[in-house]
């Protein structure tokens, strides 16, 4: 996500792909900072299907002065056995403003 600026709040989405035969179950989630928000849950995803999720951040007043904002997140799913699945929200911080 380019141009964040500190401060500022954000919205982003995720696709999450169902790629087994029967529908999965997004059951919760977790982020490596309070500033990241995972929405949309929980959430079925019927089979061979995707669905979009939102999430919301918030580029912190600290993080003026640096290059990058990187927090991780990760989603539980269940689908017969449970599993997790793991990204990043990544972006460029605009100093300038």
């Amino acid at each position: 996500i380019p141009d964040l600026v500190p401060g500022q709040s954000y919205e982003t989405v995720v696709t999450l792909r169902n790629r087994l035969a029967k529908p999965i179950r997004v059951v919760g989630g977790g982020t490596s900072c309070t500033c990241v928000t995972l929405e949309s849950i929980p959430l079925e995803i019927p089979a061979r299907s995707s669905r979009e999720l939102a999430i919301r951040f918030k580029v912190g007043e600290h993080l003026r002065g640096q290059k990058e904002f990187r927090n991780s997140l990760v989603y539980y799913v269940e689908g017969g056995q449970q599993f997790n699945v793991r990204g990043v929200v990544h972006g460029t911080i605009d100093n300038s403003r």
